[in-house]
């Protein structure tokens, strides 16, 4: 059935009141910032462009890991350095911008010595403090060992981040050169959260 002149019009009323209300909300909030996510979740998605991030790397064997202590991993190669990030004088990574972190740490560990109750540990140090570990690897013979921890992180800038372990077997151990191990990371996930390492 055909409609009729009031129905139409009544529709073309309709379109008319749809058209004034895009030209309301196009003023109101332009299409860029309805489409563009940065925009439209009012946050900078990390800057949408070089987000901080870095990666160091031990290419030279550590030796003389001392038993029983918490030792930090010699960083002696970037990686990669987004921001200003690395800090091979210190064997660390030094944060640039505040905000929330990814941060991981691997290595592979060569023990000579065992123990009933020899652990091996990898941690993350924040502004030379503990602020986390990954688990607790038995060590019960003689071989290369893997350990890593990670962790989310609020920095300040200024903030370092360092890489250690701590090992038990009741000897010296080493590190192995493996697969971009020994390793220390962090990458920039979101630049709005408060400030205060946590």
């Amino acid at each position: 059935m055909p409609l009729t002149p009031e129905q139409i019009e009544d529709r073309l009323k309709g379109t008319e009141d749809l058209r004034r209300r895009v030209e309301l909300l196009e003023r109101a909030s332009p299409y860029a910032q309805r489409v563009d996510p940065s925009i439209a979740l009012g946050t900078d998605l990390v800057d949408l462009g070089e987000v901080p991030a870095a990666r160091i790397k031990q290419t030279s064997q550590q030796t003389g890991i001392v038993t029983a202590t918490t030792t930090q991993l010699n960083m002696d190669a970037i990686s990669y350095d987004h921001g200003g990030l690395a800090d091979l004088s210190g064997n660390r990574i030094l944060i640039q911008r505040g905000g929330l972190y990814f941060v991981h740490m691997a290595c592979q560990v060569e023990v000579s010595s065992t123990g009933a109750s020899a652990i091996l540990i990898g941690m993350l140090f924040v502004n030379s403090a503990e602020a986390a570990r990954g688990g607790r690897t038995g060590i019960h013979v003689q071989a290369t060992y893997g350990i890593e921890a990670s962790a989310l992180f609020r920095l300040d800038l200024g903030d370092d981040l360092d890489a250690r372990i701590h090992q038990t077997s009741g000897g010296d151990a080493a590190t192995e050169i493996a697969a971009n191990t020994p390793v220390l990371e962090a990458l920039l996930v979101s630049a709005n959260f408060g400030p205060g390492a946590s």
